[in-house]
């Protein structure tokens, strides 16, 4: 059962609400967080699902945008007077059973007064509150991890793990981290010649057409040079200017390419795979089993672009360099809206909108 339980209101933060679930949940499991009444089972007691949610984890995050106290019902009362409303029911749960609520306040909220909540939630008030902001979504969701990393014990490894072997790899794991510090630091892996993966656009137009047999060669018209991306491999990552990392490739040469020696930890979404997080450039890369790079996220402070296309910018914006997407699919309830595009011999490319900015949060390429 969840550990950590994001109560909010689609009307009022679902945006940031699905941000801040993305970014709790590379330090956590999603076994361990619970956000969604989509979840919820058909023909149950709608309340009881919820108390029982509440009852089993371990702190509640009541995420409270600008509307949250006012947002009103299709008969013009206010959603927190209804006794029914599932926001006010997580929440008075959790007060009544003494469960830690840490208040996030996004977009510029206030804490509510005492007196304009209903008896039940009137405790509320008496909680820590954490901000988060737009423009300062990384500072301020360390924060807010930070806090949540006191209230949940880390306790993640010992099911990814089974019988004996688990304390060998936990040894492992740790003298892998504690290598750097032990020993000094090696000179960074420069990739040897001719292996690099990168592709350049100085490939030379093709002048001749496929021989057929008793008709002389013929030249044709000069192409024009292909993007950095074009290119019929998977491994084509398709960033303006090209990238020094690739799909199939390897942590050490991540580590030579960026400097780093940051360590890949567990993955949040799949046991058999890791993940190195490179905050300083808001580069995310993941690993599949046999440890070689299978999808990459770019987020804030990522200042590059894919095609023209950047973080930050709207869904218009991205429709206008990169014309219709293949597909757009709404994540985590309408909080964030995926603008897909699959480009020929190149990756699958995910640009998301956040609901409650109306800006590209993040990219996804797998």
């Amino acid at each position: 059962m969840a550990g950590i339980f994001i109560n909010y209101r689609r009307d009022d933060s679902p945006g940031m609400a699905g941000r801040l679930y993305d970014r709790i949940v590379h330090k956590f499991s999603r076994r361990d967080l619970f956000m969604d009444v989509d979840a919820m089972k058909p023909g149950i007691d709608f309340t009881k699902q919820l108390e029982d949610h509440v009852a089993q984890c371990q702190v509640l995050i009541a995420v409270i945008g600008p509307h949250w106290l006012d947002i009103k019902d299709q008969s013009g009362a206010r959603r927190l007077d209804n006794e029914q409303d599932y926001v006010r029911i997580e929440i008075a749960s959790a007060l009544k059973r003494n469960i830690p609520v840490i208040p996030v306040l996004v977009d510029g909220a206030a804490m509510p007064k005492e007196a304009s909540l209903p008896v039940d939630l009137k405790p509320l008030v008496r909680r820590q509150a954490l901000e988060l902001r737009y423009t300062r979504f990384d500072a301020d969701a360390e924060t807010i991890v930070h806090a949540l990393e006191d209230l949940v014990p880390r306790h993640r490894l010992p099911w990814r793990l089974v019988g004996a072997g688990a304390a060998v790899l936990v040894i492992v794991a740790a003298v892998a981290m504690l290598w750097p510090k032990i020993l000094p630091r090696p000179e960074p892996k420069t990739p040897a010649a001719g292996k690099t993966t990168t592709i350049t656009s100085n490939v030379p137009a093709a002048t001749i057409r496929p021989e057929t047999p008793g008709v002389p060669a013929t030249p044709s018209a000069p192409a024009a040079a292909p993007p950095a991306y074009a290119t019929q491999s998977r491994n084509a990552i398709p960033v303006d200017g090209g990238m020094p990392i690739n799909f199939g490739d390897t942590y050490d040469k991540i580590s030579a390419a960026y400097q780093t020696y940051q360590q890949p930890e567990p993955s949040p979404w799949d046991k058999t795979t890791t993940w190195l997080y490179l905050k300083d450039l808001g580069i995310e890369f993941f690993f599949d089993a046999s440890n070689k790079v299978d999808a990459i996220h770019f987020v804030p402070p990522w200042a590059g672009s894919i095609k023209g296309a950047k973080l930050g910018e709207t869904a218009e914006e991205i429709k206008g360099v990169l014309g219709p997407p293949a597909a757009v699919d709404e994540r985590f309830g309408g909080a964030t809206t995926a603008l897909i595009y699959r480009w020929p011999y190149t990756v699958t490319v995910e640009f998301h909108i956040e609901s409650a900015s109306g800006k590209v949060g993040i990219i996804m390429l797998d």
